[in-house]
């Protein structure tokens, strides 16, 4: 009968509370205590109930009860924890909507500036043409289209939300001096919930910018970004580092930096729950991380 019992639980558990027990260890710094005294406590409870001062069997009521109670709490605990992966969900949502008008504003903020430039460029070129100086109205020309390449929005992949995280990683790396390379093949349409992804590949992208920017000044500082679409979702990204790159037991790099490494626990969490599978390597001063997705991935569900 515990056989039976137990493995029931186990299923339970594993079928529905696993993955909000592992969304909720990704996002919680601390509290864990204290849902970890919740079955304890009652272990101590129904110990006592059940064999202090000796073995008792007048207490099946009481136990039967306090399994009810335990069941009971478990219920609200699973309640909660689906109240804050929405809550989080939606958190992340209004940082890619945010990401996606900041980009918007800015181009519109470049397109307000050309267009309070462009009479003064059709004056100057005009003046030069009719001076015959036509060497100095070529480079106005060259200075206008420059100022009409900065207000282009990258068009990286199909995808909005993800075109729009790679131009926000991507753009002022190149600034900075960083070489980006990109072949991506990402369709509208994902196996996965793009919000997560992107969240995934950010947190992935800004690994990257930092082990570039960690570099000496007189070295290469490159980042490249791959993608393909069949048979499976699959990404690249490869990035230039100095120094050395530890690993954990799951493959994933990890770090004993204060503030870091949370990153890699979302992208361990989003594995898991879409039975993704990734791959790292650091060879040469090139780190590779390969990110493959079932076309027809499906989410837990809690």
């Amino acid at each position: 009968m515990r056989l039976a019992l137990y493995g029931g639980i186990l299923f339970l558990f594993q079928r529905y509370f696993s993955g909000p027990y592992h969304f909720l260890a990704e996002h919680m710094k601390r509290g864990w205590w204290a849902i970890s005294l919740i079955p304890f406590l009652f272990f101590c409870m129904v110990m006592y109930l059940g064999l202090f001062p000796v073995l008792r069997h007048d207490n099946y009521p009481a136990v039967v009860m306090l399994y009810m109670v335990l069941c009971l709490v478990y219920v609200v605990i699973y309640q909660v924890f689906q109240n804050t992966y929405a809550r989080i969900a939606q958190e992340n949502n209004g940082k890619m909507l945010s990401m996606q008008l900041e980009m918007q504003k800015q181009s519109m903020e470049q397109m307000k500036l050309l267009r309070h430039d462009y009479r003064h460029y059709i004056q100057n070129i005009g003046e030069l043409l009719r001076e015959g100086d036509t060497a100095g109205a070529r480079q106005f020309i060259q200075r206008f289209e420059e100022q009409i390449e900065l207000t282009k929005v990258p068009d990286y992949c199909e995808n909005v939300t993800l075109n729009a995280l790679f131009a926000c990683y991507l753009e002022p790396a190149q600034r900075s001096g960083i070489e980006t390379e990109t072949h991506l093949e990402l369709p509208g349409e994902l196996p996965v919930d793009v919000v997560e992804l992107s969240l995934v590949l950010a947190n992935i992208l800004e690994n990257a910018v930092h082990a570039c920017e960690k570099q000496p000044a007189a070295a290469r500082r490159a980042i490249s970004v791959s993608s393909q679409s069949t048979p499976a979702l699959v990404l690249e990204i490869t990035n230039t580092y100095a120094g050395n790159i530890a690993f954990a037991r799951n493959g994933l790099p990890t770090t004993t930096e204060p503030g870091h490494g949370l990153g890699m626990r979302r992208v361990e969490t989003f594995l898991r729950k879409y039975h993704a599978f990734c791959d790292c390597e650091a060879t040469d001063g090139l780190f590779r991380l390969r990110l493959l997705i079932p076309m027809s991935a499906e989410g837990e569900r809690f």
